[in-house]
């Protein structure tokens, strides 16, 4: 379901015109394509070589009792530069760059459910957003963009469970504003909006993802305690039992957070106790220090195991407002008011596969299809010194997208973590014989790569890189554009409150 906050970012993609490249890029493009399957096939070949320590851990915990919460605020920054070289048919070349810097801030609450009839999952958030944007692009509409975006989402999911089947009804409800100083052709605009989205899916499917961040977890401790000779060895039923003893631990609420730590290092003392475990010639003082660094700095990543399929009926309606006042030559000036509607019933057909391949080892593929009808409606008001005009448009058009993407992620440690995958995504959008210009053919490819660290307890690094190749044809003149973007980073941290 398409988030239907418009960040700056979004509002400059959809702002600034793109022709057509020079056509020599599409084997650019292709042998990308083919390095970036070699490097999958290769990466998995040797993961599968690895030993799969723990792995049938993972496979076989079903323990169907989480209720997990987590309330966090963020700061981040990205900068994306992008330059390219164009190719008009029958005209001239031209090449151009541009680059879009953002601050962001962010806080969000969210909560996961896991139990024998009921999967959920319900985030909500705000952000506050600032770019900065210049491009020397001849077909750019704005050549330098100033401004701030403010946007609230509230999302939920709910998967009805009998035995391995499931209905799933998902929601979502998001509003959002930005303001921003542009210049076009060194003539100030000013631009301000607001959207509203609501977005429904209704469907049915099969399969489940297990809830297994705890037996990462307690894998990690017991490896900790048996290379510092806390323990002398241990075994799968071990892990599992203290995968358990974690999963229960967290779903203990204690209202004073002043003795929230210390019970549940007391509860997770009992369980090593009374295990038989511990080896009697450690010192105590090693115990404890080894349980509480293990246990503190164990980071908020949750992971899972298993596949689910699902499909249904969905269903989006936008709505948004956008207000332009512009000056004009000759000192005058011009104020455009354009009110949107967006409405867009389909079908979605989606599935999951998530396999712990070991302890620090995990690989992600999913599939997603949606297909439906996208209807549209504006008013546009436009007003200046000498008239009032009003012009009202209708559009429909029938739009089909498939996505798959790919993600393998590494753990070496309880604190730290790195994934690397590639999406790919194919959309089809027909209007209709005698409107050819919507006639078109789109393709994406993005592979990217994160980094996390825990600095502390309590606060995360993170700093990430993607790239951007696309492929788009157009029907109306046979044409095609390739077009492959600078590498665009981003980097913050992330602040756990609880």
């Amino acid at each position: 379901m398409e988030d239907a906050i418009i960040s700056m970012q979004q509002f400059i993609r959809y702002n600034c015109l793109v022709d057509s490249y020079q056509f020599s890029n599409i084997e650019k493009f292709y042998i990308m394509k083919k390095l970036i399957l070699l490097i999958i096939v290769m990466v998995s070949v040797t993961i599968s070589s690895f030993a799969q320590e723990g792995a049938a851990v993972f496979e076989n915990y079903k323990y169907r009792f989480q209720k997990y919460r987590l309330f966090n605020s963020s700061f981040g920054m990205g900068n994306n530069n992008v330059l390219n070289d164009y190719y008009i048919p029958q005209s001239s070349s031209s090449s151009n760059s541009a680059s879009n810097f953002s601050l962001n801030g962010n806080m969000q609450f969210a909560q996961n459910i896991n139990t024998q009839k009921l999967q959920q999952f319900t985030s909500v958030n705000g952000r506050i957003t600032f770019s900065s944007f210049k491009s020397n692009s001849p077909f750019a509409t704005y050549s330098n963009v100033n401004g701030g975006s403010f946007s609230f989402g509230a999302y939920q999911q709910n998967r009805f469970y009998r035995n391995n089947h499931f209905l799933e009804l998902n929601y979502d409800i998001s509003t959002g504003t930005y303001i921003c100083n542009s210049r076009n052709n060194n003539l100030p605009k000013r631009i301000s909006n607001i959207n509203m989205n609501v977005g429904v899916n209704i469907g049915a499917g099969n399969g489940r993802l297990e809830m297994v961040g705890d037996v990462a977890q307690a894998l990690f401790i017991l490896k900790d305690f048996k290379a510092r000779g806390i323990i002398i060895n241990y075994t799968n039923e071990d892990a599992t039992a203290l995968a358990k003893e974690i999963t229960r631990i967290y779903n203990t609420r204690i209202i004073d957070f002043r003795y929230r730590l210390r019970g549940q290092l007391g509860m997770l003392d009992s369980f090593f106790v009374a295990s038989g475990l511990l080896n009697g010639g450690k010192t105590q003082s090693s115990y404890l220090i080894s349980l509480f660094d293990n246990w503190l700095n164990n980071n908020y990543v949750q992971r899972f195991c298993g596949s689910r399929f699902s499909y249904g009926i969905s269903y989006d309606n936008s709505y948004n407002n956008d207000y332009r006042y512009q000056a004009i030559p000759s000192n005058n000036y011009l104020s455009v008011s354009n009110k949107q509607n967006y409405y867009t019933p389909g079908l979605y057909f989606n599935y999951t596969k998530e396999r712990p391949i070991s302890l620090y080892w995990q690989e992600s593929v999913s599939i997603d299809l949606q297909a439906g009808k996208y209807l549209w409606s504006n008013s546009i008001t436009q007003i200046d010194t000498n008239s009032v005009k009003t012009l009202n448009n209708k559009s429909s058009n029938s739009n089909s997208r498939i996505t798959a993407a790919y993600k393998l992620s590494w753990y070496p440690n309880s604190r730290t973590y790195l994934n690397a995958g590639v999406t790919a995504a194919l959309y089809y959008t027909y209007s209709s014989p005698s409107n050819l210009n919507q006639n078109q053919l789109n393709l994406h490819l993005m592979p990217s790569a994160n980094l996390f660290y825990f600095v502390s307890p309590k606060v995360n690094f993170h700093v990430g890189i993607s790239q951007m190749l696309s492929a788009n044809r157009w029907f109306s003149n046979k044409s095609t554009q390739v077009s492959t973007n600078v590498p665009s980073f981003n980097a913050g941290l992330n602040y756990y409150i609880y």
